[in-house]
């Protein structure tokens, strides 16, 4: 791949010989890159291949599971077909029982005692609001020790705004009138963000909180409620044998922040039954 201009275009110019070497180059090193990408997709393909069979079924759980946790880059369908015995979703299934909690890197917020996470995707999540945010979650124990009737930060984690209170709605119609925009917290995936209503998102959050916020955020009050719930997880784009679609979260797409969300949605993707 030769620089664009030429030589014989600018026969004055001094640097284009300088300027023609150096974008050689890049295109080089982009080409290398390129054949890299090639390689590392061939290399993933390997994977699912080489995940060995075993005959002694309590060996091949064993070491399912150990791979499952050491070795994230192995797809799941292969080793939970080797620990269970079964085939596609089913096996999925069963083998997320036996796979059971696996500490995480992550220190919980109070006793420092690293988190005990559940799966992949999981352990996915506690990383990221760890690195992007400086995020720490609290483990199971502290968490039932606290609030007992919450054993669970996630499943009780509120996926609705609550309605302005007397005094905020005064404040915010106030602004609302004078054209002003004015700066809520709105929930996040990992707790609460700070959310600039302008006056004609003010006006839809009067009537419904989420229906303001999403507005802000460019999206839908549907699509901004599912990807809360969701945990910004896009479902598999695969459709199961009665034709209805997967119910399983594609792959490499869940803790995503909103407009990354949409976007992925949109492009759709696949779990690891469906070829993702």
């Amino acid at each position: 791949m030769a620089f664009p201009i030429t030589l014989a275009e600018r026969p004055d110019h001094p640097g284009l010989e300088v300027l023609d070497s150096a974008v050689t180059a890049l295109s080089e090193a982009v080409a290398a890159l390129r054949a890299a990408e090639l390689v590392v997709q061939d290399c993933k393909a390997a994977l699912a291949p080489a995940v060995p069979k075993i005959d002694d079924p309590e060996l091949a759980k064993r070491l399912a599971v150990w791979i499952y946790w050491n070795m994230p880059e192995v797809p799941v369908a292969p080793l939970a077909e080797m620990a269970t015995g079964l085939t596609a979703g089913r096996a999925q299934q069963a083998f997320f029982k036996l796979s059971g909690t696996h500490a995480s890197a992550v220190a919980c917020a109070a006793c420092g005692k690293p988190v005990a996470v559940r799966s992949r995707d999981e352990m996915k999540r506690v990383l990221t609001a760890k690195l992007k945010r400086g995020v720490l979650p609290i483990c199971e124990p502290c968490q039932t020790s606290r609030r007992p009737e919450a054993p669970s930060v996630y499943v009780e984690r509120p996926v609705r705004n609550t309605a302005a209170t007397t005094f905020d709605r005064e404040v915010l119609t106030l602004h609302a009138e004078r054209g002003q925009p004015k700066t809520i917290e709105a929930l996040c995936l990992w707790g609460m963000q700070k959310v600039e209503l302008g006056p004609e998102h003010i006006r839809l959050y009067l009537q419904d909180a989420d229906l303001g916020v999403a507005a802000a955020l460019n999206a839908s009050r549907e699509d901004y409620l599912e990807w809360l719930e969701g945990w910004g997880s896009v479902r598999c784009s695969g459709t199961t044998t009665t034709g209805d679609q997967c119910r399983n979260t594609a792959k490499g797409l869940t803790g995503l922040e909103l407009g990354e969300w949409l976007a992925s949605r949109a492009k759709g993707g696949y779990c690891a039954v469906h070829g993702g």
